[in-house]
């Protein structure tokens, strides 16, 4: 079988990318960041609300919980706030890892 018809659409691509393939390859990294924070996002909602301000006892991973414990301990303010302030992070984050897909590359 011949090499160049096994991967036609590969190269296609390839060829198409030739000077921009540095900020496609950014693009491509950073949209797998924004959707992974975008999907911490509930968790932490879920974990502030079941186990925070609810009394559903906690399903998080124990090195999650050693690192809130040695913030915030037994306080719930401060484990409000920690939860709070990691949602605004993750979503300026996010919004910072969107951004590149918004970007548009010169045509030419």
């Amino acid at each position: 079988m011949n090499k160049k018809a096994k991967h036609p659409n590969v190269r296609m691509v390839w060829s198409f990318t030739k000077g921009v393939r540095k900020a496609f390859a950014w693009t491509i990294i950073a949209s797998v960041f924004a959707i992974l924070l975008n999907y911490i996002r509930p968790l932490i909602v879920s974990y502030t609300v079941d186990t925070v301000i609810g009394s559903e006892k906690t399903d998080i991973p124990g090195f999650l919980q050693r690192i809130l414990d040695s913030l915030a301990g037994t306080d719930t303010v401060k484990l409000l706030l920690y939860c709070t302030a990691s949602i605004v992070i993750c979503v300026l984050l996010a919004a910072v890892f969107n951004y590149p897909g918004l970007y548009k590359v010169p045509e030419g």
